[in-house]
């Protein structure tokens, strides 16, 4: 009884050999329409080998496989400029709002490229007003570039912002070329 279920099935198979069935490379699609000129019937194409279709989503499967994220970062850490502020300001004049295009379009293709890229956005001020006051300052001018570079396109989930008031000044004279290096926001982007 086995042997005769065998040879049917095998009779089976060699009687549907009357589709047109042809081997393919595996990048070919499985199902595949003839050409206008043949009668309306579909071929089927058999990988040679098995084979899983993976369609590329955008340039971030791509880039996600770059080995070398490290090296982006640290790259674009040197290239990523700061917002200086006026005196107890926290808005940007027309040449910040440049600084800030310019570091977006540094910092987007490094957060496209990496879900393990954070920045960091750090608030300065100079030494006048009490510690506290700076550490307000510096969180009010941390909430504004990101709201701007929000607006420009980056992820706001992927900021951290930390206010280091007067904290960590670039310059210690007590003369205002120095406190204006001071009044700023800088970007660090970091592997998480």
């Amino acid at each position: 009884m086995r042997a005769l279920q065998i040879i049917c099935c095998v009779l089976m198979l060699v009687g549907c050999g009357t589709r047109n069935i042809r081997s393919t490379p595996p990048s070919a699609p499985i199902f595949q329409k003839e050409p206008a000129s043949a009668p309306s019937t579909v071929s089927v194409s058999v990988p040679v080998t098995p084979t899983v279709a993976v369609p590329v989503q955008s340039e971030t499967v791509i880039a996600n496989s770059s080995p070398d994220i490290s090296g982006l970062v640290a790259k674009a850490n040197q290239q990523l400029l700061d917002v200086f502020f006026g005196y107890d300001q926290i808005s940007l004049g027309a040449e910040g709002f440049a600084i800030l295009q310019q570091n977006a379009g540094i910092i987007r293709p490094i957060l496209t490229a990496s879900a393990e890229v954070e920045m960091i956005v750090e608030g300065h001020c100079d030494e006048r007003g009490s510690a506290e006051y700076n550490l307000g300052l510096g969180d009010r001018r941390t909430r504004s570039i990101e709201g701007v570079l929000v607006e420009l396109g980056l992820p706001m989930e992927r900021f951290r912002r930390i206010s280091y008031g007067k904290e960590s000044p670039q310059c210690t004279d007590e003369t205002e070329a120095c406190w204006s290096r001071n009044r700023r926001v800088h970007f660090v982007l970091k592997l998480r």
